[in-house]
């Protein structure tokens, strides 16, 4: 598991770049305890996309999909200035392992928030394609906006799909649990 201290730690995992901004449509799904209550509002479990500062920077984002923690929010914009497409949860994200699901489908045009397999907030419509993103910075528990807090938590799992995936099919993967393979490629 990727254990994150939140705050100012500076600490976060850095991922390869161009994760999803070839995809047409994506779901990343994270099994994660979160124990940034008493830190700022926007720390991010991922945040893939641009500042507008250099690569590696945080600066004020400018091309994004993330998923916050405090305000369980799923947000993407492709727009400088920022236009903000997001589905916000109608639950609260607790300080018990949850598995949490950002969908977007590309064939749908929608942003959906799932927790446990459920849409939370309702799905969104997403005109704007993946490939809109500069996908440059993708972080765990970091925000491409500098004054944001740190994630402050446990990361155990993290996948990302080349599909939309179901409600259904995330409540298998969220029953089948951590370390295994849900989807194999054929």
């Amino acid at each position: 598991a990727l254990t994150l201290a939140g705050g100012d730690s500076g600490k976060y995992l850095d991922l390869p770049n161009g994760l999803i901004s070839p995809l047409s449509s994506v779901t990343i799904e994270a099994f994660v305890t979160w124990t940034g209550s008493a830190g700022g509002d926007w720390q991010r479990v991922f945040d893939f996309g641009s500042s507008n500062m250099a690569e590696g920077m945080q600066g004020t984002g400018a091309k994004y999909l993330f998923l916050s923690a405090r305000k369980l929010r799923a947000c993407y914009t492709s727009a400088t200035p920022p236009s903000e497409i997001f589905t916000d949860s109608n639950t609260d994200l607790s300080s018990a392992p949850t598995q949490l699901a950002v969908v977007v489908d590309g064939t749908a045009h929608t942003l959906t928030l799932f927790m446990g397999g459920d849409a939370t907030g309702g799905a969104v419509p997403l005109s704007l394609p993946l490939s809109a993103i500069s996908d440059v910075n993708n972080w765990l528990g970091r925000s491409q906006y500098a004054p944001d807090d740190y994630f402050a938590g446990k990361i155990s799992e993290f996948r990302i799909y080349n599909a939309a995936l179901t409600g259904p099919q995330l409540k298998t993967s969220k029953q089948m649990g951590e370390n295994t393979t849900y989807l194999k490629k054929p």
